[in-house]
């Protein structure tokens, strides 16, 4: 899943079977994609969508769900950034990734590197930070650990950076001068931007196995956070206090979402499994 700065989000279900919701977020738009999509992202105004799948790389017009550009390597993963070029992630070998960034009008490649990867044979996960000038790089290497880095752009080249101290976590979560992470299955972080130091920490309170940390983190704004269990729960986080102060839930769909992301426009938009359908919501904190 993935929203723009307009206002419009973009689904995709691992069978390729796609949804893009208008800025209102009650008109819908079906479209089909090929299976096995592995990595979505939408630009800033909604006119264009990129999905990875299968090692290779695709650009649509939301306007028409053509492809408009089409790539074929080890690709594992891609976001458009603000100025609206594409950067993608793709797999060198065991030992090595590629960072590339491409205009999406010319599918030229403007910047490129190579990356050592610090667990070898790991997926690549490109996830677009605030500030407009970096991404991050989240490297999973599944029971081997996961890495975060740092990139951004400096003319042709890219500059890469790792965050130091950090080898098991899920992706982070970012708001201006800082992001959050949890770390090691049982603390929650939050972390100054971009190489710390450590601005506070909060041990997961619960001792019920059936109700551990999960792997959902999101920023509500300057002082909350939200953060899912395995239990499926959902709790606000006061981060002046790194305490959890309540539970959310939302009535009628009272199960933690099987995933959610904070919208550029305010709220949240969460997925919610049924027996027979996903719900898509949007919503307040």
């Amino acid at each position: 899943m993935a929203a723009a700065e307009s206002g419009h989000v973009a689904a995709i279900s691992w069978d390729g079977l796609g949804t893009l919701l208008a800025p209102d977020h009650l008109t819908s738009t079906p479209f089909q994609l090929p299976a096995e999509a592995d990595g979505l992202t939408i630009s800033a105004s909604g006119s264009l969508i990129s999905v990875v799948a299968r090692g290779w790389i695709e650009l649509l017009s939301t306007a028409t769900f053509r492809t408009i550009h089409r790539s074929e390597d080890a690709f594992e993963g891609c976001c458009f950034g603000s100025s609206g070029v594409l950067w993608s992630a793709l797999t060198w070998d065991d030992d090595w990734f590629v960072l590339e960034i491409r205009d999406p009008e010319t599918w030229q490649v403007v910047a490129r590197t190579q990356v050592k990867d610090p667990f070898g044979d790991s997926h690549y996960m490109i996830l677009p930070h605030p500030d407009g000038e970096h991404v991050a790089i989240w490297v999973a290497a599944g029971q081997n650990g996961q890495s975060l880095f740092w990139a951004r752009r400096d003319g042709s080249n890219i500059i890469v950076d790792r965050f130091p101290g950090l080898d098991r976590m899920p992706p982070p979560s970012f708001r201006g001068s800082e992001f959050l992470v949890i770390c090691d299955d049982n603390e929650l972080r939050n972390y100054e931007f971009p190489l710390g130091p450590i601005r506070g920490k909060m041990q997961w309170p619960f001792d019920d196995m059936d109700n551990q940390i999960g792997d959902l983190v999101s920023f509500v704004d300057s002082r909350r956070a939200l953060v899912s269990s395995m239990g499926e729960q959902l709790y606000l986080v006061d981060l002046h206090k790194m305490a959890i102060v309540d539970e959310v839930c939302i009535r009628g769909h009272e199960t933690t979402p099987g995933y959610f992301t904070p919208l550029p426009t305010g709220g949240f938009l969460s997925v919610h499994n049924g027996a027979n359908c996903a719900s898509i919501l949007t919503w307040q904190t």
